[in-house]
């Protein structure tokens, strides 16, 4: 089995800049931290302030999106993300929103936000495949990615911050995205994070009691995804992301590697009626919040037992 996060690993430099669509403001007062921290030979920005940080980029990024407000949906998400949490690495509180979108996406933020779309719920066929894409998302923050080895430098970029503060799951097309001219000097750094990310969130579920080859399953779905989609094509993908195939064979080599259970959670009846309901109402229009569901009946659990 594969140990857990080492958080005195190296790490290069990373820096690739986004379209205008997702703006984030670098507030001043985190730049000088950044340069204090150099000053001192600090690893790692305080966690405080990565924090108050991050919170402030979601409180921007949640004026571009629309958001699930349904308790329903925000229970299932919430219980799942806080269960993978509480048996992860992280050392900050993990937040967790939905995205009204179409994209088959999880992304996090620099002090642990996290937003899952609505699209991957409703692909996902069971619990246990979209905790998997949560745990990457939590992944990242445990990992924090985003400021280890924090250059001053970097941050200075105001227009590369944005994307350099969030994370994906899925590879985002290259087109939408504005890149900076050293692309290729930081793509291995960033792949070797997405690496680092999918074989943690593989460990999480196991964890947590997820069967840790629903995460494999999820990314044979997302290259499925990748073939069928003619807006997608190999060569418009990121090149800081690992190829999908080679996602899914890390991944499933992971799972091998770790002790088998007896029983694993596949999915729970409180899944299965939130999807049901989102695949039954259309995508929201001009903001308005999704209507509220129906009452709920008390949720009840799979398991797959191991032979």
């Amino acid at each position: 089995m594969s140990k857990h996060l080492n958080r005195q690993s190296a790490v290069r430099r990373l820096n690739y800049a986004p379209d205008v669509e997702l703006h984030c403001d670098v507030d001043p007062d985190i730049l000088c931290c950044i340069e204090d921290c150099r000053a001192n030979s600090q690893t790692f920005l305080p966690i405080e302030k990565e924090i108050s940080m991050g919170a402030k980029i979601a409180a921007d990024f949640d004026k571009s999106v629309r958001q699930i407000s349904d308790p329903a949906v925000l229970d299932l998400i919430n219980g799942i993300g806080q269960n993978l949490a509480k048996h992860s690495d992280a050392d900050m509180p993990c937040f967790f929103k939905v995205i009204d979108s179409t994209e088959m996406d999880v992304l996090a933020f620099a002090g642990g936000h996290i937003y899952i779309t609505k699209a991957l719920i409703t692909t996902a066929g069971n619990e246990a495949e979209l905790a998997g894409a949560i745990a990457h998302g939590i992944s990242h923050v445990a990992a924090r990615h985003t400021f280890r080895l924090v250059d001053t430098e970097l941050f200075r970029q105001v227009e590369s911050v944005s994307i350099f503060l969030f994370w994906p799951w899925s590879n985002p097309d290259a087109t939408t995205l504005h890149l900076s001219t050293d692309i290729e000097g930081i793509a291995p750094t960033r792949r070797e994070f997405e690496e680092e990310a999918d074989q943690l969130a593989v460990q999480y579920l196991w964890n947590t009691g997820y069967d840790p080859n629903a995460y494999v399953t999820l990314l044979k779905k997302l290259l499925e995804h990748e073939k069928e989609s003619s807006s997608i094509q190999p060569h418009r993908l990121l090149p800081f992301m690992p190829a999908t195939e080679d996602r899914i064979r890390a991944s499933a080599h992971e799972g091998s590697q770790l002790p088998q259970k007896e029983t694993y959670t596949v999915t729970t009846s409180e899944f299965e009626r939130v999807k049901e309901n989102l695949l039954l109402i259309k995508n929201t229009q001009n903001g308005k919040n999704i209507a509220e569901f129906p009452g709920q009946n008390r949720p009840s659990m799979k398991r797959k037992k191991v032979e």
